[in-house]
């Protein structure tokens, strides 16, 4: 499990062009969206798959 993590991780900081600062305000946009799949009836409409595609982004939106 920890391979993937570390994969994962060293992915996550080549998307952010090995800038720390960019690499952490995008990690606290996916804190939002992790915040957000606490919330169960989020957490819900986000997995269902017959839920519109709109609303999922909504919420989505509105966690970032």
């Amino acid at each position: 499990m920890q391979r993937v993590g570390k994969r994962y991780a060293r992915a996550f900081f080549q998307q952010s062009a090995g800038n720390v600062a960019q690499a952490r305000a995008e990690l606290a946009s996916l804190d939002g969206i992790r915040e957000l799949y606490k919330n169960e009836e989020a957490r819900k409409v986000l997995v269902s798959p017959v839920m519109p595609v709109d609303l999922k982004r909504s919420l989505l939106d509105y966690a970032l």
